[in-house]
């Protein structure tokens, strides 16, 4: 008889840890209390004219080495593409910087980008190297320190004034950890700076879907899985798991039916695990440890032009309301350009009203490209993302945990856990990995 493994939460770390028991041949379910899985990178569908769009606006680059591999497993690679092109950096007054990584080794790879951001003097853009030089020592040699430092102290430990911390430095702190940084962690930081910009060339581009990430990673996946026999049971909560003989057996739903299962894992977000498990034996740490992440928000706007008027796949706005503007070259008949404008740690922002926000998505543009005012918004739609994730502060570190509980045959994975990453796409693909991993070396005692 196959060994059964149930797996709570159908979103990307989900999805990956039961693609890799399934390829093993285990019998895998998916229970996703959502209508459709994904967890953050599902789908939606703005109006009934319109084609789904993500849940919010993600970003890969090409660091992303588990999630491409993912990709072309599941025979999905191609729809995934690889920005080559300029990622500019624009003013208020519209003056574009036209950030590039440039054909060279690493790191130089990313120094013609740097020199091209005239909004800063000379010595400061210079003096970028000189944290980005450092993080990769820290990275390697201390990162115990690291981690007790906000990423803001850490910069102007390294040489970085007002205007590059202002200028440059707020702008990727807070895009890559979703927390502003004097508040962020400089141990991910510099993890990020490590592995985007001392890797090879093609670590540092990004990588953006050609249609929503759901079509690049979640359709594909779950059609996988099936073909292998998995099931992935959507619009179905698990509120409790059982316990016999102190060890997990399976899981109880919201209709009160029971799944027998020899191995489970949790994908929820930390603040949704410490309720799920407060009665359950040898939880306890996992409870208190839960309780050290705190979410922060993303606000997503879509945008529906008339008309295409951006030329660029990205570009970062320089002081602004939104930190990203990307845009989508696929769009059904009578539209012209989707644009999707992103605020990272949008404590402020979150708590506005949808057409308010739209408004001053619609402003931000037309003030900073002059292109934006001779083209009309047909259609808007704004996602707010309260939990986006959770606010990477300094010792959270020490407390992410592995795949393994204190409960036998109980395993966890998700962004939050220990990858070593910020909460990424890539970071929840590799806990699904872990988990599945430490899953099958479980089983392979019984």
């Amino acid at each position: 008889m196959k060994r059964r493994v149930i797996i709570v939460g159908g979103g990307i770390a989900g999805l990956t840890a039961a693609l890799r028991l399934a390829e093993r041949g285990i019998a895998v379910t998916i229970f996703e209390r959502d209508a459709v899985p994904g967890g953050r990178i599902r789908t939606v569908r703005p109006a009934a004219d319109l084609p789904p769009v993500d849940w919010g606006q993600h970003l890969m680059i090409g660091a992303y080495h588990a999630t491409l591999k993912l990709a072309d497993d599941i025979g999905s690679r191609a729809t995934l593409m690889t920005a080559t092109g300029a990622t500019p950096f624009v003013e208020r007054d519209g003056t574009h910087y036209p950030y590039r990584i440039a054909p060279l080794p690493a790191p130089l790879h990313s120094l013609p980008g740097i020199l091209s951001l005239g909004h800063l003097p000379l010595s400061t853009r210079l003096g970028l190297g000189r944290a980005v030089a450092k993080a990769l020592f820290a990275h390697r040699f201390d990162r115990a320190t690291l981690d007790t430092l906000t990423a803001r102290k850490w910069l102007s430990q390294s040489g970085q004034g007002e205007r590059a911390l202002n200028g440059f430095w707020e702008a990727v702190v807070v895009s890559t950890l979703n927390t502003p940084s004097h508040e962020a962690s400089a141990l991910p930081l510099a993890t990020v700076l490590a592995r985007g910009l001392f890797g090879k060339r093609r670590d540092a581009l990004n990588i953006l879907p050609r249609t929503t990430f759901d079509e690049s990673l979640i359709a594909p996946t779950v059609r996988r899985i099936t073909d292998l026999g998995g099931t992935v049971v959507t619009g179905r909560r698990i509120v409790r798991l059982t316990v016999a003989e102190g060890r997990c057996t399976g899981v109880i739903d919201d209709t009160g039916a029971r799944h027998i299962a020899d191995r489970c894992i949790l994908t929820l977000a930390p603040w949704d695990i410490g309720p799920f498990v407060a009665d359950v034996p040898h939880l306890e740490r996992l409870r208190a440890v839960s309780k050290q992440f705190v979410p922060s928000p993303i606000v997503s706007v879509d945008l529906w032009y008339d008309r295409p008027w951006f030329a660029h796949p990205a570009a970062t706005l320089i002081d602004g309301a939104f930190h990203w503007i990307f845009s989508h070259p696929h769009e059904p008949d009578g539209y012209g350009q989707r644009l999707s404008l992103v605020l990272s740690a949008a404590d402020e922002l979150v708590t506005r009203d949808p057409a308010a926000i739209a408004t001053l998505a619609e402003s931000e543009l037309r003030d900073r490209f002059p292109a934006a005012r001779d083209a009309t918004v047909l259609k808007h739609f704004v996602i707010r993302e309260p939990r986006a994730t959770y606010r990477s502060r300094p010792g959270l570190e020490t407390h992410r945990p592995g795949p393994a509980t204190a409960l036998p045959r109980l395993y966890l994975a998700g962004d939050w856990c220990a990858t070593g990453l910020p909460a990424t796409i890539e970071g929840a693909v590799l806990s699904g990995e872990a988990a599945a991993r430490a899953a099958l070396d479980d089983t392979a005692h019984d």
